[in-house]
C-alpha cells in the first residue's frame, strides 16, 4: 500500500508538473504568434519603404540604364580604370568624410596600427571592384537579368561564405528578399569554398557570385545595395544612384577591422543610408542618436525549414543519446566564449537525469569551456540543413547566453 500510494503521489505530481508545463507553452505559442506578428509588420514596412524610394529613383534609372546597355564594353572598361584611378587617390587621402561620434565607439578598444590596415583593405576592396570582368561572366549577368522582371536588384557584396558553418542572418536576409520578387545577388569571399564560378543559382531569384567586379552591370536596374559593415562604405561610392541599406548586425567592438577609420565609416554609412536596420534594441539605442528612423529588425528563424516531416531520419550521433530515454535539452549555434558555461555545466551536475546536448562550430575556443561530463555532449558542427533533424528530438531547446 505504502509502494501503491507513493507511485500515486508522483503520478499527480508528475500530472501537475505536466499541466503546468502546457501552461507555459501555451504562454509560449501567444508570445511567438505576437513576436511573428511584429516580424511581419516590420517586414512589411522595409519592404513599403523600399518600394517607395525605388518609385522616386525609377525615372533617372530607366534613362541611365538605356545608356549603360548600349555602351560598348571597351568604353564601359575605361570607364572603370578612370573611376577606379580617383577612388584609389580618394582612398589614400582618409576614409569618411567628417569625424565620428564618441557615442558610438570605445577608443580603448580601437586597434593600435589598424587604420594602415583598413585604409589597404578598403583600396583592396576598390581595385576588385573596378577589375575588369571576363566577358563569359558578363554574358551570364545578362541572361540572369532577362529572366526577369524583378521587383529590384539586391546586391551583398562579399563578406561571408554561403557554405560557411553557421548559416546566418545575411544568407536568411537574402532569401527571404528573392522570395519577395527581388534578384539577389550574394558576393562570395572564397569561390573555391562556395563552389561558383561566375554565378551560381541557389534558389529562385537568389545567385551567389564570385566575380564582385560584374556588380556593375546590375547599376541602373532599380539596385539596393545591402550593406553590413562599415568598410563597405566603399561599395556605395561605386553606385551614386543605388538605394543603400545599412544593416547593422553587431556590435562594432566585435569586428577585426575596429580602429578609428572603422568607426568613421560606420557614422558616414548611419548618416547616408537610405535605410538603417538593427539587430537588437541596445544598438538601435545608440543608432538613433544619429538616425531617429532606424528600424529595429531582430533575428528570426525560417519556420519552413523546420517543418518535421515522416521521412526524417535520427542522426547518427543523436541516436545512442535517444536510446538512453533521458530527455534532451539542446541548444545549437557558436560554441563561443559568451555562452554561459557555468550555468551549462550546474545544469548538467544538477540534472543527471537529462542529456544536454551542444551543436555548433568552435569560436574562439569557447569548446574548451565545456566541462567533461557524462550526459554533457558537444556535437560539432552540423549542415544548416540537418538542423530540424536535431532540433525535433529536443524536448528543451535552450539559448543559455
Amino acid at each position: 500500500d505504502r509502494v501503491l500510494h507513493e507511485q500515486e503521489r508522483r503520478l499527480a505530481d508528475l500530472t501537475q508538473l505536466a499541466e503546468r508545463q502546457h501552461r507555459q507553452i501555451d504562454m509560449l505559442q501567444q508570445s511567438t504568434a505576437q513576436q511573428l506578428q511584429e516580424l511581419q509588420r516590420v517586414s512589411f514596412a522595409i519592404f513599403d519603404r523600399l518600394d517607395l524610394t525605388k518609385r522616386v529613383r525609377a525615372l533617372q534609372n530607366r534613362a541611365l540604364w538605356r545608356v549603360r546597355r548600349h555602351t560598348p564594353q571597351p568604353v564601359k572598361r575605361i570607364g572603370k580604370m578612370i573611376r577606379s584611378y580617383f577612388q584609389t587617390r580618394r582612398l589614400r587621402r582618409g576614409s569618411s568624410i567628417g569625424g565620428f561620434s564618441p557615442a558610438l565607439s570605445n577608443p580603448a578598444l580601437i586597434v593600435e596600427g589598424g587604420n594602415d590596415a583598413y585604409q589597404q583593405s578598403l583600396m583592396s576592396l576598390g581595385r576588385d571592384f573596378a577589375r575588369a570582368v571576363p566577358d563569359n561572366v558578363l554574358r551570364q549577368a545578362d541572361e540572369i537579368l532577362a529572366q526577369g522582371p524583378y521587383r529590384g536588384v539586391v546586391l551583398y557584396p562579399p563578406t561571408i561564405k554561403w557554405t560557411e558553418r553557421l548559416f546566418q542572418r545575411p544568407h536568411q536576409l537574402l532569401r527571404a528578399l528573392a522570395a519577395q520578387g527581388y534578384l539577389c545577388i550574394f558576393g562570395s569571399p572564397d569561390a573555391t569554398a562556395d563552389e561558383v564560378d561566375g554565378f551560381r543559382q541557389i534558389e529562385e531569384r537568389l545567385f551567389l557570385c564570385s566575380e564582385i567586379g560584374v556588380f556593375q552591370a546590375f547599376e541602373g536596374v532599380n539596385l539596393i545595395l545591402w550593406l553590413s559593415r562599415p568598410d563597405q562604405r566603399v561599395v556605395s561610392d561605386f553606385f551614386p544612384q543605388a538605394l543603400v541599406v545599412y544593416d547593422i548586425i553587431d556590435a562594432l567592438e566585435v569586428f577585426p577591422q575596429y580602429c578609428d577609420a572603422f568607426l568613421r565609416d560606420h557614422n558616414s554609412l548611419l548618416r547616408r543610408a537610405d535605410m538603417v536596420t538593427i539587430t537588437a534594441e541596445e544598438l538601435l539605442t545608440t543608432a538613433r542618436k544619429i538616425r531617429g528612423d532606424a528600424l529595429w529588425v531582430p533575428n528570426g528563424v525560417c519556420l519552413e525549414d523546420f517543418v518535421k516531416s515522416e521521412g526524417d531520419k535520427v542522426p547518427v550521433d543523436m541516436a545512442p543519446l535517444l536510446a538512453s530515454g533521458r530527455p534532451i535539452v539542446g541548444f545549437y549555434g557558436a560554441i563561443a566564449p559568451w555562452l554561459d558555461y557555468a550555468l551549462i555545466d550546474y545544469a548538467a551536475q544538477q540534472c543527471p537525469d537529462l542529456s544536454f546536448v551542444l551543436i555548433g562550430p568552435d569560436h574562439e575556443g569557447g569548446a574548451g569551456c565545456v566541462t567533461p561530463r557524462s550526459n554533457l555532449h558537444w556535437l560539432g558542427p552540423k549542415a544548416y540543413s540537418a538542423l530540424p533533424a536535431y532540433a525535433s528530438r529536443f524536448d528543451v531547446a535552450t539559448i543559455p547566453f
